[in-house]
Order: structure tokens, then sequence, then C-alpha cells
């Protein structure tokens, strides 16, 4: 089994987030978890914006020494050819190489409907985000942002991919709470 920290990174090119997950994290202890956003301001555009996310990421990344990094891949059949989807493109590329560039790893891409799934088990595809969002919260959970929380979710299944401990379709409580509670 693998022993090493591993890092969740929601990527957007208005405010990306980051959940660091330590090698021995066991559920329900979410005060030891690390995240941090990063928010563009309004003047920040192209190569700019893009070098301020990626350095971000980066330094967050360097603080933990040797973890796995897992990025949430891109919705290609979304906005498939749109100008965003392209952009989107540019920032996972530049937050690749400056990972690699600056900390020696390589981030490997996780599919948000499957990090997803493997959270909470099947969603009905209208409010994914939503009750995926809803759940975390309902666990008590530490993050500010729903994008840290995207971030955790890519984390997990990180950690079930190396074959460490992960929350997954379990918790159907908690998804039966966010249906009631709502936000």
């Amino acid at each position: 089994m693998t022993r090493i920290g591993v890092v969740g990174l929601d990527l957007s090119l208005r405010c990306s987030a980051a959940v660091y997950v330590p090698p021995r994290w066991t559920f329900g202890r979410w005060s030891v978890l690390r995240s941090q956003t990063f928010v563009c301001r309004a003047d920040e555009k192209g190569p700019q914006r893009l070098a301020y996310i990626a350095e971000g990421i980066a330094m967050f990344v360097r603080r933990w020494g040797d973890c796995a990094v897992f990025v949430e891949d891109y919705a290609y059949g979304m906005m498939a050819g749109s100008a965003s989807m392209l952009q989107l493109a540019e920032l996972g590329g530049a937050v690749k190489a400056r990972l690699y560039t600056d900390c020696k790893v390589t981030a490997r891409p996780m599919n948000q409907s499957t990090a997803r799934k493997l959270f909470l088990g099947k969603l009905p595809q209208k409010d994914r985000a939503m009750l995926t969002h809803r759940a975390i919260k309902a666990l008590g959970t530490c993050f500010k942002t729903a994008d840290e929380g995207d971030a955790w979710v890519v984390a997990n299944a990180g950690r079930s991919e190396l074959g460490m401990q992960a929350v997954t379709d379990a918790l159907t409580p908690a998804l039966e709470a966010a249906y009631l509670l709502g936000d």
C-alpha cells in the first residue's frame, strides 16, 4: 500500500482549489486536511492568470514533500471547442508543467464523474455537483468553498487509485441528509 500524501486539484480560470490529504488520514478527521483556493483578480488575464494559478499550486504541493497529485480531468463534452475549454486546457498544461518542473511531480488526471460515483454512488445527472456539495457539507468537512470540496473528491478518488483508504458510496445517509436539508 502506498503511504504518501495525496493532493487533489480542481482547476478553473477564476477560482482553482487544492486539497492535501495526509498519508494516514481516516474518515472524519477533517481538521488534518489542508486546502487552499486560488482566486484570480479581475484584471489578471491570459498568461498572467495561468502563471499565478500554476505558481500558487506548485507552492502548495511543495509544502507537503513527496505526494501524489490528481487533477480533475476536463469535461470535454460540456464545452467542446469553446474558448473557455481551450483556456482551461491551457491552465491544465501550465499547472502540470509547473508541477513537473518545480516539484518533480506528474499530475494524474481524474475523471470527476468517476470520483463522485466512488464517493456517493450513482447520482442523477441533473444535480450531481449540487448533491455532492451538500453531502460534503453534511459530513462536517472544513472546506470554505465548493471548489475545495471538488478538489477533495478528486483526492479521495486518487487515494482509492493508490490503494489507500477512501470514502466510498457507503455514505448514503449523508446523501439522504443532503436531499432533505438542502443548502
